[in-house]
């Protein structure tokens, strides 16, 4: 733990009782703008598999980590040096500029029909195949990451009705 701490002697578990009382905190916890950003991306990500849709939470990280880089690029042109808590000011601007809900369905393209999947249930004492859902088959349209949702029988159906009257 020292050499990750660059041998500062950081100690990097909660203080007891005993330490606490004379304990002054040198470090504050600085917000870390990619934490952050992962806990609203996951927080998105969670509201689209609660709906059974796809959700590219790599493209997502991809796209903000290529932002951070072209925004330092830009400040740093000329020789200009920039603080870390400068930089974390930029991540963090960078965190309200990207639109996570855009990396939800109409990000990915359906790639092969919906595949039916059957659990083995028993039933009066007789193990029978019942179809309790489909997996939907996506593709991410900007890298061609693969997603492959299950989707509940009853929702399946709602949305093949759906499909149908269009």
């Amino acid at each position: 733990m020292a050499d990750e701490a660059g041998g500062l002697g950081i100690i990097s578990r909660n203080p007891t009782l005993e330490e606490q009382q004379n304990f002054i905190q040198l470090r504050r916890e600085s917000k870390d703008a990619r934490k952050i950003m992962k806990k609203k991306r996951e927080s998105v990500r969670t509201t689209y598999v609660k709906q059974h849709l796809p959700y590219c939470a790599t493209c997502a990280l991809y796209d903000f980590e290529d932002l951070i880089e072209n925004k330092i690029k830009t400040l740093t042109r000329g020789g200009a040096a920039l603080l870390h808590d400068e930089v974390n000011k930029i991540t963090l601007d960078i965190t309200k500029e990207l639109n996570l809900e855009d990396y939800g369905p109409k990000f990915f393209t359906l790639i092969t029909e919906p595949e039916p999947v059957a659990e083995q249930k028993l039933m009066d004492g007789i193990r029978n195949s019942v179809v309790t859902g489909y997996n939907y088959k996506y593709q991410c349209k900007k890298l061609g990451h693969k997603n492959t949702v299950w989707v509940p029988l009853e929702l399946h159906e709602e949305r093949s009705k759906k499909k149908r009257k269009k």
